[in-house]
């Protein structure tokens, strides 16, 4: 069964518990809410994304993702870090 994990950059997004719920259910329950655009691979290892309005746009996003991947991704996927499930929050 696929995990939902919180980092602390997420929750700094505002309503980022509603944004979570709605990941699980896609992730968890195969329900792809009308928010969500589809999930594509980026071209950054071990990272997919939710594609929404413009998402695409890696000239406005790409700093952001590499930032995202070698912070959190990479060290997440080399066990050096460890966040919570989203049911234990």
């Amino acid at each position: 069964m696929p995990a939902v994990k919180i980092s602390a950059l997420f929750e700094q997004i505002g309503n980022w518990q509603n944004f979570a719920a709605h990941f699980y259910n896609y992730k968890v329950c195969n329900e792809l809410p009308a928010i969500f655009g589809r999930d594509e691979r980026l071209d950054l290892c071990d990272m997919y994304h939710i594609t929404g309005p413009d998402a695409h746009n890696r000239r406005e996003s790409g700093s952001f993702l590499r930032s995202v991947h070698y912070e959190i991704v990479e060290p997440w996927v080399i066990g050096k870090i460890i966040f919570p499930d989203l049911d234990e929050l």
